[in-house]
């Protein structure tokens, strides 16, 4: 081998790695925003007649919604499917043209040759089929 893994492999390894990232920046939103929920409960414990906002209260929501979307982009960047280019057509090149013999007069010594040489020998287009199955013209010697 050359050292490169087969592309199936590739592909786990990619779905693997984006799911890892995924649970990490998850397990980072939820520890940012239990963090923040626990220091302001710290603040204030000894306070619960007195309910006022503080100014980072939507703080951990926006982090977690701006981690999930991250993480979804990126899962989604690793893990689709790649398509590749269609094939180019396929060439055929256009199929031979034999024109058709000319006319060869009737009772000729060439077309009593041809017909007691050949037995699929056509006397009105002056044809043969070969051994292939082809049809070509009549060429005697006369």
């Amino acid at each position: 081998m050359c050292g490169r893994a087969p592309l199936e492999t590739q592909q786990r390894m990619k779905r693997i790695l984006s799911m890892a990232l995924v649970g990490a920046l998850a397990a980072s939103s939820v520890a940012v925003t239990t963090g923040e929920a626990e220091a302001h409960k710290k603040r204030h414990r000894h306070s619960h007649h007195h309910h006022h906002q503080s100014r980072d209260s939507g703080s951990g929501l926006a982090a977690g919604i701006v981690f999930g979307l991250t993480a979804g982009a990126l899962a989604h960047a690793v893990t689709a499917p790649r398509y590749a280019a269609p094939p180019p057509p396929a060439y055929y090149p256009p199929p031979a043209y034999y024109p058709p013999p000319p006319p060869v007069p009737a009772a000729s010594v060439h077309s009593q040759w041809c017909a007691s040489n050949f037995p699929s020998y056509d006397f009105y287009t002056n044809t043969i089929v070969d051994a292939y199955g082809v049809r070509r013209p009549c060429f005697s010697p006369f």
